[in-house]
Parts: C-alpha cells; sequence; structure tokens
C-alpha cells in the first residue's frame, strides 16, 4: 500500500509541473467576432473595387473560418466570424481579394487566440491595412416561456346626476295704511242749520237746557226755604 502511494505522488511530482506550464493548452471554445478591415490596399486592376473575404488558418495551416465575398467594398465589416479558439493557438489572418484568377493578399497577420480582441492588428505581405477584432454578443436569447396573469378588475362607472333647480320667488308689495288714534280730542260736529246753530256755528239747544235746570233748582230751593 504503501509502495502505491509512493508510486503516485512520484507520477504527480514528474508529470504535474508539465501540464501547470501550459494550463490553457487545452482550453476551446467557440467564440464570435465582428473583424473590421481597415485601409487595404487595392488590388483590382484598371477602375475596379477588391471584393475582399476573411480567411483564417490554424499554425498547422487548416481552414477555420472563411466568410462570404463581399462585391466592390474597400472598408469591409466581416459579421459575424465564429470559430472553435484555442487560446494558445496562433491564427493566420489574412484578408483576401476574389478574383476570377488566383485571389490576391490584401494582408495577413499572426494573432495568438489569446489575444485576438485587444487592438489593431497590421497587416503584411503587403502592408498597409489593418483588422480589429471585436466580441459579437448574441443578438437572439434563447427562447423564454414568460407566463403573464392578467387580473381583470371590473371597472364601475357611476354617472351622477346633479340637478340644480332655481325656485323663483315673487315678492308683493304689501302697503299697510298706518292706524291714527287721537286720545282726548272728539271729532268736529257736522254743520248746524237755523235756530240751532248761533253765529260761531254752535248748538244753542245744549245751552237753553242747562238754563232751565238751573232755575227749577232755584225756585225748588226757595220753596223748601219758606216752608
Amino acid at each position: 500500500m504503501k509502495i502505491i502511494l509512493i508510486c503516485t505522488i512520484f507520477t504527480l511530482l514528474i508529470f504535474g509541473s508539465d501540464a501547470t506550464e501550459n494550463p490553457d493548452m487545452n482550453v476551446t471554445e467557440v467564440q464570435v467576432f465582428i473583424v473590421y478591415a481597415y485601409n487595404l490596399p487595392d488590388r483590382d486592376d484598371g477602375n475596379d473595387i477588391n471584393d475582399p473575404f476573411l480567411q483564417i488558418k490554424d499554425s498547422a495551416g487548416r481552414e477555420v473560418f472563411r466568410s462570404p465575398t463581399q462585391d466592390n467594398v474597400q472598408l469591409p465589416v466581416f459579421d459575424p466570424v465564429s470559430f472553435n479558439v484555442f487560446s494558445s493557438e496562433v491564427y493566420n489572418i489574412e484578408v483576401r481579394d476574389n478574383d476570377v484568377g488566383p485571389d490576391d493578399s490584401l494582408g495577413s497577420v499572426a494573432v495568438p487566440g489569446r489575444n485576438l480582441v485587444g487592438g489593431l492588428h497590421r497587416l503584411s505581405n503587403p502592408v498597409g491595412g489593418s483588422v480589429e477584432f471585436l466580441w459579437k454578443y448574441p443578438t437572439q436569447q434563447p427562447p423564454t416561456t414568460t407566463t403573464t396573469t392578467t387580473t381583470t378588475t371590473p371597472r364601475t362607472t357611476i354617472t351622477t346626476t346633479t340637478t340644480t333647480t332655481t325656485q323663483r320667488t315673487t315678492t308683493t308689495p304689501t302697503t299697510t295704511t298706518p292706524r291714527t288714534t287721537t286720545w282726548g280730542r272728539p271729532s268736529p260736529p257736522g254743520p248746524c242749520s237755523g235756530d240751532r246753530c248761533n253765529g260761531h256755528g254752535r248748538i244753542k239747544g245744549s245751552l237753553g237746557a242747562l238754563g232751565s235746570i238751573n232755575v227749577a233748582l232755584a225756585l225748588f230751593a226757595r220753596i223748601v226755604i219758606t216752608l
């Protein structure tokens, strides 16, 4: 048992160091890019313009990606560019002009997989142009199931009718006749005529009656005294 344990430790010490020297040697993933090309030389004859396409090969010369050809484009954008990227692999990036005869190179550069994104890569053979790798994020997300619960609350519409009644009040003016009360003053007598009135219009019969009463009283007093 001890011999097996010692052999296992010895094996790890020998081969484990080589595994840790290149930890990403076998790291690979499919990556998606947008590749911009700038200042490409015009390799077409006459007044024609380049018909570029992008070609990527690994260090063994195997083609890992090739884009469609873009007709008559001087500043091409290759979108999308996707391939299985090994971080430690060195890739040959080349832009070529699609011709009827042999295709012309518009420039190439060798870039490690871990350094594809991170700046401009200057092209050579011929010189002058450059390419730039940018990450391409998926524009379509995986389908998701969304459950939407809609709760409908009945809307009660209350119509309020307000009736305004204007009452017209007719005020009839009331005429009040003041009552005049005269205390201690009799109404003036009516007019007199004939023998009953004196020169000032007073009644003489009243004075005559009073005089007869006085005469009768005087006579009655004399009779009593005589007796």
